[in-house]
């Protein structure tokens, strides 16, 4: 129970818990104590666990139906109100069984209710109510009630103080249970703290009838209530600030205000109080001439684009700079174009992408730029998927749009317009825990599940990701089997671990994960920049504040791998902050940036290792079969590395760096076989057991990095597998040319410095990036690598699907295994008019064309299309674009099978009704570019005499079409799903909100929880 010492709280935790005391590969279970089953029946005895937040937690039940249902009528329900979370068959009338809650509920205790079903009668035949008590570090400190003698229907304000008592943003539930026997909260919100942050929130109840009833928050001590005609006083204490704001409706293209009430209360000064509005980067207004308590008027700038948006309105502190009071606020931007109807997925896996079927009507004759923003609950700012369409004039069109639910039962929303339910099952679950070797805990662990972003499994002490109080060291060696659904497919393996390996076991129920690594201690900074601001840190600032021991295990999605033969691969590194793992097709190297503060807690340099493991699919793509023939960079410079060769063909690395920032980067060594038996002055032979070569741009410092004996792979004693090790160091020169390098002399000249950005690959097999603030006077420049350069190694999973994750990814996989013999784009470059607070983009390609678009053919006699792009470019518009280049690849193989030469390679621009043919420049090899005056859709083609014959092509009927009347839009639709929830927006406000969630995936920017 929150917020009150003085009550003994017995913790366990969902998962498993694992005791020093314990013998080895023995794990404790810890529990509520079992209930007995009930002598007469009906009857139903229930004991709860703990919660952890992130973590399931068990309701034990024990039944007695005996004579009132028959065994194979028997069900028991596990509901929180209107809100069922589990259910169970035993098949028998008397026993004990578990129900499960989820483990994606925020913090907070609540009630929960196990009731016993007959489903030939679908009656209710026996139930019992319980508490589920939360471990949360946010706490309640007190409440209030307006009035404890309401009078009949007078609405009773309930106002409740939160305190977040750890350095980390927290979710926290807050509900209000009008009596003692109520299950069903009268009224709930669920609020997300800032790091050691205070807030309130004010929930409304009234009652119907005079009564007497003890109204209770979550789990805390009652307060009686008379309801009675007459009304009375309330219970007395502090008031607390407040602040709400009416939903608002503005015409595309034009600003606009909205009224906002607040109540500054006895929390805040008028003098620190400063009234805000924002989306996710940008505060939009302010207003600092608060009194007391007003109504005031904000403003909200013009949105190019129609759609429903979430913002933040809140009262900020100035002085502490933390937010007290908070709310959503709604914005509806309208032109011609109205959601006629929402379908949703009845059921859905946690993280795993689903499409929300959306129909929109334009009754306009011309065709309107719509953003679909869809959430899973009212009062979320974070979208869980969205899609930038255009509709065709006096057209209805339905899209799907992918979207990644939460776990638990969540209700889509589309503004502040609800459609319906969807049963959100956990992506993943924690089935063991065992402790293998070398220190053993003396405190209880638990485990985390996040399935935001990329899917992660921690290793806890309590709720903390520091494992050091527990008694564990670097040498504490664990296994951790988890199961995952089938629609989580774990490509590749990422940790803050040491000495990581894992398998993976295809069953019929799910995938089976056994992993093992051993924990690794990484330096901390609290208020840490993003990847791409690390460098920006001054010395003093680049230090570390604090020091973390975790064990944590993510996993990436193997369509959403750069290069299918990375599948299987594993990184492991103690960076506090890092990048996706990306392929870079022109230098043929696996890349990844790593950040960590310079200066360690004691003020020392602060030395780091990069460990991986290289699967025989990547080593095959290399050609690489000797250890020796692999080299490492890091900020661009050669790098020792440490190999050791595996039965199963992989090749594990180990590279000591040091930070702050940089990029790893591994590659077959272009020097071959000579690597090995170099003669170079700087380098010792008998250099296998230190690193006398690291080196970045203050290799100055780098004179203690081989003294760190916990960064050698090659002292893990569970290494079975291993055959060969060798130390390789690299030739100090490198080689930076590649077979494109001439590209720039072709491509049309830019202007302005080069803001320079990496797109990052969806699970539906586009591309996409943000750029903030961006100016006249610069280039933006845009990267993107090829999904694969060779198909044929590709791997793939076939899955049995069950009811939960069958068709989880049912629009995504169409032609996937081919995409790397289509054309691509490798990168864009822009210059713009005009400067823009974000500018998003995102790329995909399709063997045909999009729906509502006609095919080149059918406007050109001369011309073939062998592939589409579709480019969608946000926080601008075609007019402010001063300058675009699109460089787009077409493999070789695609025209040696038409004899087709490169210089009948052309792109065309399908705008304003008709196919745009671009002036079309050959780069080299299979790369061209060519200028664009704007973006849409793209048909790469060749001369149609050199073509095969049109039988190839998809006519009309083997497309499906969802519209209800004509085609869809002319313009491209981009999608993507959300596991993380960030967003950045066109001029004005809340626009792309898809690219948060994929900048969470993209870069993990590690935060203690």
């Amino acid at each position: 129970m929150e917020g009150h010492p003085t009550r003994v709280v017995t913790v366990t935790v969902a998962a498993l818990v694992i005791l020093a005391s314990l013998p080895a590969g023995i794990i404790g279970v810890a529990s509520a104590e079992t209930p007995t089953v009930p002598p007469e029946s009906p009857g139903l005895n229930v004991t709860t666990e703990t919660r952890t937040v992130g973590s399931t937690s068990n309701v034990t039940v024990a039944y007695n139906l005996t004579g009132e249902i028959d065994a194979a009528d028997v069900r028991l329900e596990l509901w929180n109100g209107t809100t069922r979370y589990n259910q169970s068959a035993p098949g028998q009338t008397e026993g004990t069984l578990n129900l499960t809650v989820p483990a994606s509920l925020p913090g907070g205790d609540h009630r929960v209710r196990v009731i016993a079903m007959n489903t030939s009668t679908l009656t209710s035949n026996a139930s019992a109510a319980a508490v589920v008590e939360t471990n949360s570090p946010v706490v309640i400190e007190d409440y209030n009630l307006s009035t404890t003698t309401p009078a009949t229907g007078e609405e009773v304000t309930v106002n409740v103080t939160l305190n977040n008592t750890v350095g980390s943003q927290q979710n926290f539930s807050t509900r209000v249970y009008k009596s003692d026997s109520a299950v069903a909260d009268a009224n709930n919100t669920t609020v997300s703290l800032t790091a050691n942050g205070q807030t309130h929130v004010e929930l409304n109840v009234s009652y119907s009838s005079d009564s007497t009833n003890n109204l209770t928050v979550n789990d805390e001590p009652s307060t009686e209530v008379t309801v009675g005609d007459s009304g009375g006083s309330g219970s007395g204490g502090s008031t607390y600030t407040s602040v709400s704001a009416e939903n608002v409706t503005l015409p595309v293209g034009q600003s606009g205000t909205f009224d906002v009430t607040y109540d500054l209360g006895d929390e805040i000064d008028t003098a620190d109080a400063q009234l805000e509005v924002s989306n996710f980067t940008t505060t939009l207004d302010t207003n600092t001439s608060l009194v007391d308590n007003d109504t005031v008027q904000m403003s909200l700038p013009k949105q190019s684009m129609a759609g429903d948006k979430r913002l933040q309105v809140a009262v900020r502190n100035t002085s502490s700079d933390f937010v007290v009071a908070q709310s959503v606020l709604n914005v509806s931007v309208r032109g011609n174009v109205t959601v006629e109807s929402v379908t949703p997925p009845a059921t859905a896996v946690a993280s795993a992408a689903k499409n929300v079927s959306v129909t929109l009507n334009n009754t306009g004759s011309s065709s309107e730029s719509f953003e679909i923003s869809v959430f899973d609950d009212a009062t979320s700012r974070f979208p869980v998927g969205s899609k930038f369409v255009s509709v065709p004039g006096n057209t209805k069109t339905t899209y799907n749009v992918s979207a990644s639910y939460s776990e638990g039962t969540r209700t889509t929303y589309l503004g502040n317009e609800s459609y319906g339910t969807t049963t959100v099952y956990p992506a993943a679950t924690v089935d063991s825990v065992t402790h293998v070797s070398g220190p053993a805990n003396n405190t209880a662990l638990s485990t985390s599940v996040d399935s935001g972003g990329m899917l992660t499994v921690e290793l806890r002490n309590g709720t903390d990701q520091d494992l050091a109080p527990t008694g564990l060291t670097e040498s504490s060696r664990f296994e951790v089997v988890v199961h995952l659904n089938h629609s989580v497919d774990p490509g590749l393996v990422i940790a803050n671990a040491r000495n990581v390996s894992w398998s993976v076991q295809n069953t019929s129920e799910h995938y089976v994960v056994t992993i093992a690594a051993q924990p690794l201690e990484s330096q901390f900074m609290a208020n840490a920049p993003s990847l791409d601001n690390w460098d920006s840190l001054s010395d003093s600032e680049d230090k570390a504040d604090d020091k973390l021991l975790w064990y944590s295990i993510s996993f990436i999605d193997e369509d959403a791998l750069y290069n299918q033969n990375m599948t299987n691969m594993t990184i492991a590194t103690d960076a506090q902050t890092f990048g996706s793992p990306r392929y870079d097709e022109a230098n043929d190297s696996i890349n990844i940036e790593l950040a960590a503060p310079h200066y360690t807690v004691s003020d020392t340099q602060n030395d780091g290792i990069y460990q991986a493991t290289i699967p025989s699919t990547m080593l095959g793509q290399w050609g690489v079969s000797n250890p020796d023939n692999l080299t490492g960079t890091y900020q661009g410079q050669s790098r020792s590395i440490t190999t050791t060769s595996n039965d199963d063909g992989s090749i594990d690395i180990s590279m000591n760096i040091h930070y702050s920032s940089g990029e790893v980067s591994l590659s077959p060594d272009a020097s071959g076989d000579d690597t090995s038996s170099s003669g170079d002055d700087d380098t010792s032979s008998d250099d296998s057991s230190t690193d006398d070569t690291s080196s970045s741009s203050d290799s100055d410092d780098d004179d203690d990095s081989s003294t760190d004996s916990t960064d050698d792979s090659t002292t893990d004693d569970s290494t079975d597998d291993t055959t060969t090790e060798t130390t390789t160091t690299d030739d100090a020169e490198t080689n930076d040319s590649d077979d494109a390098s001439n590209e720039t002399d072709l491509l049309p000249e830019l202007t302005g410095e080069v803001k320079e950005v990496a797109a990052i690959q969806n699970t539906d097999g586009s591309s996409s990036a943000v750029v903030e603030n961006v100016t006249a006077n610069e280039t933006v420049r845009i990267r993107l690598s090829n999904k694969s350069t060779d198909a044929q190694n590709a791997t793939s999973n076939t899955s049995v699907s069950d009811d939960i994750g069958e068709n989880a990814t049912e629009n995504d996989s169409a032609g996937a295994t081919n995409a790397s013999d289509r054309p691509a784009v490798n990168g864009l470059d822009l210059n713009l008019r005009n400067d823009t607070d974000s500018l998003g983009v995102n790329v995909s390609d399709s063997d045909t064309v999009p729906d509502g678009t006609p095919e080149l053919e059918s406007q050109s006699d001369d011309a073939e299309a062998v592939g589409y792009l579709s480019i969608d470019v946000s926080g601008t518009t075609d007019d402010d674009i001063e300058n675009a280049t699109i460089t787009f690849s077409v493999p070789a193989a695609k025209l040696a099978a038409t004899n087709t030469s490169s210089d009948d390679v052309t792109l065309h621009r399908y705008h304003d009704g008709e196919w745009q043919t671009l002036e079309t420049t050959h780069l080299g090899g299979d790369r061209y570019a060519a200028e664009t005056p704007g973006f849409s859709v793209f048909a790469v083609s060749m001369k149609k005499s050199m073509t095969a014959d049109t039988d190839t092509k998809t006519t009309a009927a083997e497309t499906t079409a969802t519209e209800e009347s004509t085609p869809q839009s002319s313009e491209t639709e981009t999608a993507s799903a959300s596991p993380t929830k960030t967003s950045t927006g066109a001029p004005g406000f809340g626009a792309l909100v898809t690219f948060a969630a994929l900048l969470a995936v993209a870069v993990l920017a590690r935060r203690r929880a």
